[in-house]
């Protein structure tokens, strides 16, 4: 069947990275915000965007190799996507970002800034990953993630709403990475993860981030009256935890 979504300018075109790549036009008007007629970015083939759904390529976006963007998804500003990448769903990749390989960004997960998906990676399920991130090996972002920089490769796992915020994480599998969850009085999550020194650092709600010591300064001096005594003995209790898990 004739692709009725878009068409390859065969006069607009670049080289980038060895290969010619062709800007895309819009043929008719996709999802809410491009137009018949509209330009896009550049790809190398036909088959890099889907002739189906709302799935588009961005001005300065370039996707190219076997890499294919499907269903939904999105490439802007000038993120790249190549090899034999995958976006499906309602993934979103913008900024500077690259995905490529055998990598994958699925349902509505986000990768954006400096952040790279590399070889076997899966980023999913509502997942964020930003800043200069690097996900490689076979390492999956999912369940809420969000991660704002350091390396996760190997076998690794992050998910169930874990917070890598700092940009020194250091996860080669799941002896480098602990998730306790709910805790304290807003039932929030302690994220604690090896950094790249090899020292320990906890994420713990929407504001903590610090090193195990800290921590316990922390929750030592906010939950110190009378009535917050459980509080504070159920986090004292956590921080103990996350120092066995890393130290035995």
């Amino acid at each position: 069947m004739a692709n009725t979504k878009f068409t390859l300018d065969t006069r607009d075109t670049i080289t980038h990275d060895g290969r010619k790549l062709y800007r895309i036009k819009a043929l008719k008007n996709i999802g809410l915000h491009v137009f018949e007629g509209n330009l896009g970015g550049y790809v190398e083939h036909e088959k890099n965007l889907d002739s189906y759904g709302t799935s588009w390529i961005d001005v300065n976006a370039r996707v190219y190799g076997d890499a294919q963007i499907a269903d939904d998804s999105q490439v802007s500003n000038f993120a790249q996507v190549c090899g034999n990448a995958l976006l499906s769903g309602n993934a979103t990749v913008f900024g500077q970002a690259i995905v490529r390989d055998q990598a994958k960004v699925r349902n509505d997960a986000q990768v954006g800034d400096n952040a790279q998906i590399l070889e076997s990676a899966v980023v999913t399920g509502y997942s964020f990953v930003r800043g200069n991130a690097i996900i490689r090996g076979a390492a999956r972002i999912h369940q809420h993630a969000r991660v704002a920089g350091g390396l996760i490769e190997g076998n690794a796992s992050v998910g169930q709403y874990a917070r890598l915020m700092q940009g020194n994480a250091r996860i080669e599998s799941q002896d480098d990475i602990l998730l306790q969850a709910p805790v304290g009085p807003s039932s929030d999550a302690i994220t604690a993860y090896r950094t790249s020194t090899g020292g320990i650092e906890l994420a713990f709600g929407r504001e903590f981030v610090g090193t195990l010591e800290a921590f316990r300064e922390m929750v030592s001096s906010r939950f110190a009256h009378a009535d917050q005594r459980k509080v504070l003995t159920q986090l004292l209790g956590q921080a103990s935890l996350v120092e066995t898990w890393f130290t035995a």
